[in-house]
């Protein structure tokens, strides 16, 4: 079954959206911006859509190329955070704003736009919302790898314009061409659970996973296990000389552990309790070694993170992380990851 969802300036028929196969429609949160508001939604139209049993799929319209900053992606993220809020869209919960960027973008200006979305991601992440992009899909794919938008994405309908590929990993959605309901733009949605809409409750599309995790929870999240891994690492095999006996490590610890240690610390100091002195840690291993250890627990960290992501598109999910955790501890992810 082919499912769509309709985005539109106005109210659409929602008899007629959930009769041609319509999940969801999409509406424009622009808030305060002067140029847009004949187009902007209200709070009674999302909960009708809700009361219908159709999610809402939050859309910024009024980004321009030629304002590609730091600064303009911030103003206009806190316009549509205006309407997100005055809509009552729940935060925290895995949903997504969609930052249109309606032309053809060439790729020399593809570092601007990631400018453009680290000033969106500066107001939105805080805020509890991921951030989107409806757009070509060679930018769709560059903010992807580049990390600066969340999940699967909204693919514009332009065949000409740099990377459309309907198939990219990167897409949630595809706009058509044609539509059998008046004054909307069909969408094809290819995957509705990564699709970040305002579903209401009891619907099949809401995400089964936990909720994806924002940059800002991934970088909490990045210095709790560090913390984990500095203290095991430090704390047990460092401190402690007991630990450091019995062939130079500890049964407890096993091989791949200890192979693990040598290469950041050095055999010396894990074999020999005499250079473990000093506030537990050798005057050889000072503050540049701890700042090695630092890089290479971040290094982890980083590996860890890049091979989990449960969620729809790949995003990291609290359980994901909680597993992540529970490995670092029981020392699964103490060698060196493989390339």
């Amino acid at each position: 079954m082919t499912l769509y969802a309709y985005d539109a300036a106005f109210q659409p028929n929602l008899t007629q959206v959930k009769a041609h196969g319509g999940i969801a429609i999409c509406r424009y949160f622009v808030g305060n911006n002067p140029d847009w508001q004949w187009k902007r939604v209200t709070p009674q139209q999302v909960r009708s859509a809700l009361d219908a049993g159709l999610g809402m799929v939050v859309t910024y319209e009024g980004v321009s190329d030629p304002t590609l900053t730091r600064g303009y992606g911030q103003e206009t993220a806190r316009n549509a955070l205006v309407d997100i809020r005055r809509c009552h869209v729940p935060a925290g919960v895995g949903i997504g704003c969609y930052m249109s960027i309606d032309v053809s973008t060439p790729p020399s200006r593809y570092p601007a736009a990631r400018d453009y979305f680290d000033g969106v991601n500066d107001v939105l992440d805080p805020a509890g919302y991921l951030t989107k992009i409806y757009g070509q899909g060679g930018l769709i794919d560059y903010l992807c790898s580049w990390r600066r938008v969340a999940g699967k994405q909204w693919l514009a309908a332009p065949t000409s314009w740099p990377g459309y590929n309907p198939s990219s990993p990167n897409v949630a959605m595809v706009q058509l061409l044609q539509t059998p309901v008046p004054g909307t733009d069909q969408n094809r949605v290819l995957d509705p659970k990564a699709l970040g809409a305002y579903w209401p409750d009891g619907s099949p599309y809401t995400p089964e996973d936990d909720v994806p995790l924002s940059d800002s929870d991934i970088q909490r999240i990045r210095q709790v296990v560090d913390d984990e891994i500095v203290k095991h690492l430090g704390e047990r095999a460092v401190t402690n000389p007991d630990a450091a006996l019995n062939a130079g490590i500890s049964t407890r610890i096993s091989a791949d552990r200890k192979a693990y240690l040598e290469s950041q610390l050095g055999a010396q100091a894990v074999t020999n309790p005499n250079a473990l002195l000093n506030a537990g840690i050798s005057p050889r291993i000072g503050a540049d070694r701890r700042a090695d250890l630092a890089q290479q627990t971040q290094d982890i960290v980083d590996a860890v993170l890049a091979g989990l992501g449960t969620a729809p598109g790949g995003l990291i999910t609290k359980a994901d992380v909680a597993d992540a955790v529970r490995s670092v501890i029981d020392g699964k992810f103490l060698s060196p990851p493989s390339p």
